[in-house]
């Protein structure tokens, strides 16, 4: 659970997101849409406290005049940046100290390195450790099997021991043994040629059997890689995801179902709002089509819809930067909760689109794009979706990622 120190950083992180100086402002409604929901109830019971702490220290003050707002003070402005910069850095300290003690502890070659290097007292103990390092290394080529950690550290002994004899029994001047040694040699290589050429035939012709049938290599890439997995946490992992997906397209949902309506309230035939709500990639589709595109132009991002059934009333900004953020958050949730029950391509899909510019920075952080543009009478939605330098790219890069996800998701969820 938070504490009020908690607590107050998040509020005051609300400035940092907007580089606030001393003088600039959070409106309350921002803490009521995006801070307090997130907060369990008695954290959302600690809120005001917190807030009329970091008034009385004298870091912000509340105004009551419309807009209702916390305004950062001078003071506040001196310690904002002072203390984030001095929490990232320990951060950055521990992260670094973590990743370091975490690369030398999950790198079997490392282990293997320290293990032939340590002093002579330990080096047997350390030698066993090497073996299993070694083991690692193996089975990081993609043999994998139920029994491959005793095979292979029973195999790599065996090994060591015919290195020994090879450099015994080759150099000894006794006759008898020199010949074992010989022997010894030779047939390790026919063992090994024989062998060889078995393989090869078993990968290319299926003689004298096909490797599948070995168990030694998995033709499932997802069973190689969790061996073990459980597959009801599989289809709880993507069923989530699935359904976090769709919740991203939400307010886009809210904005094609009032395209399709003129100032009268005149549906237009080309619009199906039901297969939208429906059909991913049809939504997509829609998003990217010229006629969706061309009513951009017409709606005020500082306006609220037109349609009537949304509620809380919020305006378009607003609808679309909350949806984002709680969205990144629950994607993220999603990813540490089940990272290791997703393939490798999910979580290159899904990191693609954390790393997202339009979805991570562009929708999060519309309420300082709006504020930049006060100047202007009209914002329409088209100047932060698709004009611009990029020519609507971030917005394009957005969908197709969002699309990619969603194939991904639909190949792995019948698993």
């Amino acid at each position: 659970m938070k504490t009020v120190k908690d607590i107050q950083e998040i509020i005051l992180d609300q400035f940092r997101k907007t580089n606030s100086r001393a003088g600039y402002i959070v409106m309350m409604r921002v803490f009521h849409f995006s801070v307090i929901p997130k907060l369990n109830p008695k954290e959302q019971d600690l809120f005001q406290e917190a807030a009329n702490d970091l008034i009385n220290q004298g870091i912000l003050e509340y105004e009551k005049t419309s807009p209702e707002c916390l305004r950062l003070t001078d003071k506040g402005f001196e310690n904002l940046y002072n203390v984030v910069s001095e929490h990232k850095e320990q951060q950055t300290e521990r992260n670094t100290s973590d990743t370091t003690t975490n690369t030398k502890m999950n790198n079997p070659f490392a282990i293997l390195k320290e293990a032939i290097d340590k002093v002579p007292f330990v080096k047997y103990a350390l030698g066993i450790a090497g073996i299993a390092a070694a083991v690692a290394i193996i089975r990081s080529f993609g043999i994998d099997n139920s029994s491959v950690p005793i095979i292979s550290i029973l195999v790599m002994l065996g090994f060591m021991v015919l290195l020994f004899l090879f450099s015994t029994l080759t150099k000894s001047k006794e006759r008898p043994l020199k010949i074992a040694g010989y022997v010894l040699v030779y047939t390790t290589v026919l063992i090994t040629c024989v062998s060889s050429v078995l393989l090869a035939t078993s990968v290319f012709f299926d003689v004298p059997k096909p490797i599948e049938q070995y168990g030694i290599f998995k033709g499932d890439s997802t069973s190689s890689s969790y061996p073990n997995i459980d597959n009801r946490l599989v289809k709880e992992a993507y069923s989530e995801l699935d359904e976090t997906v769709k919740n991203i397209l939400l307010p886009f949902s809210i904005l094609y179902e009032n395209t399709c309506f003129d100032q009268n309230y005149q549906h237009n035939i080309s619009c199906d709002a039901e297969k939208f709500a429906t059909d991913f990639n049809f939504a997509v589709s829609e998003l990217e089509g010229n006629r969706f595109i061309a009513q951009l132009d017409s709606i005020d991002f500082r306006q609220n819809p037109r349609y009537p059934d949304v509620y809380p009333n919020a305006l378009w900004w607003e609808i679309f930067s909350e949806s984002a953020t709680r969205n990144q958050t629950k994607v993220n949730e999603l990813w540490n909760k089940y990272k290791e029950y997703y393939t490798n391509d999910t979580k290159i899909k899904i990191n693609s689109l954390l790393n997202d510019d339009f979805f991570k920075m562009r929708l999060t952080d519309l309420e300082t794009l709006i504020e930049a543009n006060d100047h202007m009478e009209n914002y329409y939605i088209s100047y932060a979706f698709i004009k611009g330098p990029d020519e609507g790219k971030m917005y394009k890069d957005f969908l197709k990622k969002l699309k990619e996800l969603k194939i991904e998701i639909d190949k792995n969820a019948s698993h």
